[in-house]
Order: C-alpha cells, then sequence, then structure tokens
C-alpha cells in the first residue's frame, strides 16, 4: 500500500502580513517586518531573531590610481 502525500502550505502558519516582511526563526517562526529605506539587514546575536535592520557602516574613502 502506497501512503498518501500531505499537502501543506506555508500560506495556513505563516505569521507574514506585509509587503516586504521576512521570515524569521528564533525559537518559532516570527515575522521579521521591512526596514526603514537605505538600511540594510546586519547579524546581531543579541536580537531574539539574530538579525536587525541597521544604517549602512561609513565605507572606507576610495582612490584610483591613474
Amino acid at each position: 500500500m502506497q501512503a498518501t502525500p500531505i499537502k501543506a502550505t506555508i500560506a495556513n502558519v505563516s505569521p507574514l502580513t506585509t509587503k516586504g516582511d521576512l521570515l524569521a526563526f528564533s525559537t518559532l517562526n516570527v515575522r521579521f517586518a521591512v526596514g526603514t529605506d537605505g538600511h540594510v539587514l546586519t547579524v546581531d546575536s543579541t536580537q531574539t531573531a539574530g538579525v536587525k535592520w541597521a544604517a549602512p557602516a561609513a565605507s572606507p574613502a576610495f582612490t584610483a590610481f591613474v
């Protein structure tokens, strides 16, 4: 006898509610809300999901040698 496949969809369990939301995980699936314009996703182990939105670090000056 062959087992019947079970179909599951993420729509049934997704915490996402808004355009741009990300799915994160701490001990459960959680909604990680879209960030502010110009911010970047940054690793931060002190945060529940391990990431946060932050202003990008200043990049070093670039000098072209010709």
